[in-house]
């Protein structure tokens, strides 16, 4: 492998965090629209018309989330690790003044992603017929890929 290839395979960070969002969650604060769709549908019979109305605001939230997550995801990451100017260009904004919270939420969702997924290839039901590239790659390894256990931090 060469150095292009290598710089190459490092970039392009936010299509990287794309292919490895499989869910999303979403977390509200009352008084919202959101707070009261999803309560909605928890106090509704599924399929009423209520839970109708409650469900189409999620999957909107949900869908709106899932398309921003990739970019946000990069983005709390890279406010993580450097320093940059502030938006006013007043001031700088630094690692150590962001609000951990934030950061933590993304890994426990990144970490749900990667427990699903890893559950899904190591339970040996990998579909050939939908993942035939991957199927083959399985099956060209010479040992069994041992994937580890996520840990919470």
């Amino acid at each position: 492998m060469g150095a292009d290839q290598v710089r190459n395979e490092c970039e392009n960070h936010v299509r990287k965090q794309s292919a490895g969002a499989f869910s999303t969650t979403l977390r509200s604060d009352p008084p919202s629209g959101l707070d009261a769709a999803l309560r909605g549908m928890q106090h509704s019979e599924p399929g009423s018309d209520d839970w109708k109305a409650a469900k189409q605001i999620a999957d909107l939230a949900a869908d709106a989330k899932h398309s921003r997550g990739p970019q946000l995801r990069h983005s709390i990451r890279i406010g993580g690790l450097y320093v940059d100017l502030s938006e006013s260009g007043s001031g700088w904004l630094r690692p150590s003044i962001r609000d951990p919270s934030e950061a933590l939420k993304e890994i426990g969702e990144s970490l749900n992603d990667y427990a699903a997924e890893r559950d899904r290839l190591s339970d040996g039901t990998l579909d050939e017929q939908d993942y035939p590239a991957m199927a083959r790659a399985r099956l060209s390894m010479p040992s069994e890929v041992t994937l580890l256990q996520p840990r919470r931090p």
